[in-house]
């Protein structure tokens, strides 16, 4: 079975790739898609937050890396899967995405949610918070892969 884990991932974050590493172990291919997202102000452009994505993954054989714009589940259905996987941090967390899961379910009946628990030592590291210690310069490498920590350094000219 094939899954879609989606997001805007302005940065790829540790946390992140918990998820992704435990769906490829779980499903047979991992979809991971990059939202466009004209409606939030990313720091990264589109093709450079699948550079961080891919240099985070390469350790995973069975996950496929692409973006998009529009809507998930026109997506979902152009790659003939059916299964959303979503990643829990906090109560907030499972608030947002159980009405993202009803959403989706109106457009499309068939798209079913799954969640993943994330891992505690993962459940404080959040994008946003990276992007303000990018922007204080300060050390994000337990937040992100290493190798994505030096795209997001180059990113960012330092």
């Amino acid at each position: 079975m094939n899954v879609v884990f989606a997001g805007t991932f302005d940065p790829f974050t540790l946390g992140h790739f918990d998820v992704a590493s435990r769906a490829s172990a779980t499903y047979d291919k991992v979809i991971i898609a990059i939202a466009k997202s004209d409606n939030k102000r990313c720091m990264f452009d589109l093709n450079q937050r699948k550079n961080i994505v891919i240099a985070s993954t390469k350790s995973l054989k069975n996950v496929e890396i692409y973006t998009f714009d529009g809507l998930l589940t026109d997506f979902c259905n152009e790659h003939s899967c059916k299964v959303l996987i979503r990643g829990l941090r906090t109560v907030n967390d499972f608030e947002y995405e159980r009405s993202l899961s009803l959403l989706y379910k109106d457009l499309d009946p068939e798209i079913e949610s799954v969640f993943f628990i994330n891992n505690p030592k993962y459940s404080h590291i959040h994008s946003s918070l990276i992007r303000q210690l990018i922007i204080q310069k300060a050390d994000i490498s337990t937040m992100v892969h290493q190798e994505a920590e030096k795209l997001i350094r180059s990113y960012t000219g330092e």
